[in-house]
């Protein structure tokens, strides 16, 4: 959804854009663009940039972009809190369960604070790069990198995640141990993978 929505987003200079802005910032070079339409968050922050010193530009940006936008943010806002709800109730709280079922006894005690760390990681590299994604590649490209990733991550979640539901940690561990990983999913494909 917020791919579809930055996607169909254009940026335009208006009366309206200028009269907000003028305040602020220098709005001639605004003023001699009236009515120009950019297409992507990308395009416009690139005729910005070619008008205004970075320093000014860093630090009025996101007025510039607010005044011209012209978005559906309704469906930004449903698309963004129907991802954190569905990582809520699935994935999310899921994987600390997963966690201490999927590993043997003899390495659950430093598999589970490894993968925890490794999670961590994940969750501070995509927080330090988001930015840098956004102003690379514009917000509906990264929002559709991050659908894409996400899909990815289900197919693999589906193929090769055993069915841990009513089985006992012995029973678990006996299955994860004595099979190879894409024959796991095949031997048990009555069952549904987690979430």
């Amino acid at each position: 959804m917020c791919w579809f929505a930055f996607n169909k987003a254009h940026y335009e200079i208006s009366p309206a854009t200028i009269v907000e802005l003028e305040q602020q910032i220098d709005v001639s070079p605004l003023e001699d663009n009236m009515g120009r339409r950019f297409s992507s968050d990308t395009e416009f922050k690139d005729f910005l940039a070619q008008h205004y010193p970075a320093d000014e530009l860093r630090l009025n940006v996101g007025h510039i972009i607010e005044s011209a936008i012209s978005i559906n943010p309704l469906m930004v806002l449903i698309g963004i809190l129907g991802f954190i709800a569905a990582f809520h109730i699935s994935l999310g709280p899921i994987m600390w369960v997963l966690f201490s079922e999927i590993f043997p006894n003899s390495l659950r005690s430093a598999a589970v604070p490894f993968f925890a760390l490794i999670t961590s990681i994940s969750s501070y590299l995509v927080q330090q790069f988001f930015p840098w994604q956004l102003a690379r590649f514009g917000a509906a490209d990264t929002f559709m990198m991050y659908a894409g990733i996400g899909l990815i991550g289900l197919l693999f979640t589906h193929r090769l995640l055993p069915e841990t539901k009513g089985k006992s940690i012995e029973q678990l561990e006996h299955l994860l141990s004595s099979q190879p990983v894409i024959r796991r999913s095949k031997l048990d494909s009555h069952s549904a993978p987690i979430g």
